[in-house]
């Protein structure tokens, strides 16, 4: 009398696949490429930087920092959220890694919108013809991207 045992895999494959991706790959979120900002006279992320950290004659504006700090908490919460689709097979590490990355693109994005201090000095105002300090063209903000390694 044999016995015949088949061993059926429901997705635990896929699963510790999965898992083993996550442990290895991310997303980064901000400027890539050697873009020049619309004037051409500075890089973006040149402008990003030197408003992220300040200058000699640039008040440290942070945004990225920042947004980062402001949304730990909803960030933790989306992670979670996504291991726990992923475990149960309802989305991969590649999409999970996108959507958190748009996630993060969005709220630096906010974040740039919501940053009013330090102000402008009066002749940067006059000069860019706006009081918003982390925003002249808009291109700085635009120019953000996230992009997912995957391993």
């Amino acid at each position: 009398m044999g016995v015949t045992v088949i061993d059926k895999d429901l997705g635990f494959k896929r699963i510790v696949r999965e898992v083993k991706r996550t442990s290895k790959s991310y997303t980064e979120v901000g400027f890539q490429g050697d873009k020049k900002e619309a004037s051409g006279k500075a890089r973006i992320v040149d402008v990003a930087v030197f408003n992220e950290f300040g200058t000699e004659n640039i008040p440290s504006r942070s945004f990225m920092r920042t947004a980062f700090d402001r949304v730990q908490s909803q960030l933790d919460r989306l992670i979670t959220n996504l291991y726990r689709r992923l475990l149960l097979g309802e989305i991969g590490t590649a999409k999970s890694l996108k959507i958190i990355g748009e996630y993060m693109k969005s709220e630096v994005q906010k974040q740039i919108d919501m940053t009013l201090e330090p102000s402008n000095s009066p002749s940067t105002i006059k000069q860019k013809g706006s009081s918003h300090p982390l925003i002249d063209t808009g291109q700085m903000k635009q120019s953000i991207t996230h992009t997912e390694t995957i391993r």
